[in-house]
């Protein structure tokens, strides 16, 4: 138990951390608002753009890689991306909002479970990561 209770602070430390960066990297402060990080249309390197926070949490889960990568270009790589960035600020506003938390990790759940199913290897980090957001959401 106090094995777990470590590694689950190790894991909020790291979602803190994430959180930081992605705040730095879009210029917003640290007590930032997930809306306007996803409202700033940071340039990709297709050229396309980040689709707003509202899309897709509107976005059935079991559309939303595909509309990703239809409408937005996104690959692999982008997708595991967005998928990170979505688990991070759902680990961030957990104990404040838990139905938009919920929101966000079914969100990235439902990518992460788009590339296990499409990736052409096999990613035990990857289906661990599943794994873990399925009890996490569990749990909650």
């Amino acid at each position: 138990m106090e094995r777990r209770d470590y590694v689950q602070r190790q894991i909020d430390l790291l979602g803190l951390v994430l959180a930081k960066m992605l705040a730095k990297l879009t210029g917003a402060p640290d007590n930032f608002d997930i809306n306007e990080v996803f409202n700033q249309q940071a340039p990709l390197p297709t050229g396309t753009t980040l689709p707003p926070l509202d899309e897709i949490v509107n976005t059935p889960t079991h559309l939303l890689a595909s509309m990703l990568e239809s409408k937005y270009g996104f690959k692999n790589e982008h997708l595991w991306q967005n998928a990170d960035i979505l688990f991070a600020c759902a680990s961030k506003i957990e104990r404040s909002d838990v139905d938009r938390s919920q929101l966000l990790y079914l969100r990235s759940l439902s990518i992460y479970e788009h590339l296990l199913t499409s990736s052409k290897t096999f990613d035990l980090g990857l289906l661990k990561k599943v794994n873990n957001l399925k009890a996490t959401l569990i749990n909650n």
